[in-house]
């Protein structure tokens, strides 16, 4: 049942896929077009139906009771779930601000560690180059330096596919609080916009 609710994110990257991430993603829940429930036609014609059989003033008196359903009260307290719920998203967007930072960092860190292995690899090689001219006086020398020449390269290669996936990970983090961001600024205008009609009706 929790899955046929979820509202699926709005955004797509640039490959078309969907921008998966936080709860927000797929906008508020109380409020926007999906934060009421759809109409149903039969109890809508139960309803006109069972009115035909009223007196005038029966039917005054149901739809005095209902009016007092959307009073003040309920109004302030819809109102305080809204608000409760801005705070949630924008708590969800701080989150995922600071996941974006903390990606950042071991983007970072692993920029670093890939310029420092490259530095390690470049002089390794220079050293095994040198040998290599003098392959026949010094081998056990050279087949030395060769060895420490493939570790290097393999360091190498993990550091900068670590660098690499760091970089996505940033990317994509990046474009899901782009999505929040543009999403929460919607989410906004439709709470003011909701607020103000439940003032109007107080």
């Amino acid at each position: 049942r929790s899955s046929s609710l979820t509202r699926p994110s709005l955004f797509t990257n640039t490959d078309g896929q969907t921008i998966e991430g936080s709860t927000f993603i797929g906008g508020a829940a109380t409020t926007g077009p999906n934060s009421q429930a759809k109409k149903n036609e039969t109890l809508h014609q139960r309803a006109m139906s069972a009115d035909a059989s009223l007196t005038p003033k029966q039917r005054a008196k149901i739809a005095k009771a209902e009016g007092k359903s959307t009073n003040a009260k309920d109004g302030q307290r819809i109102s305080k779930v809204i608000k409760e719920e801005a705070k949630a998203e924008k708590k969800a967007l701080d989150v995922a601000i600071n996941e974006l930072a903390e990606l950042q960092k071991i983007q970072k860190a692993a920029v670093k560690s890939e310029a420092k292995a490259h530095t390690s690899h470049t002089k390794v090689l220079a050293e095994f180059q040198k040998l290599e001219a003098v392959f026949l006086a010094a081998r056990a020398k050279f087949e030395a330096s060769q060895a420490r020449l493939r570790s290097e390269e393999e360091t190498l290669e993990i550091v900068r596919n670590n660098a690499k996936e760091a970089t996505e990970k940033l990317q994509e983090k990046a474009q899901e609080v782009d999505s929040l961001r543009t999403m929460y600024g919607v989410d906004e205008r439709e709470r003011a916009a909701k607020l103000a009609e439940i003032s109007a009706k107080a």
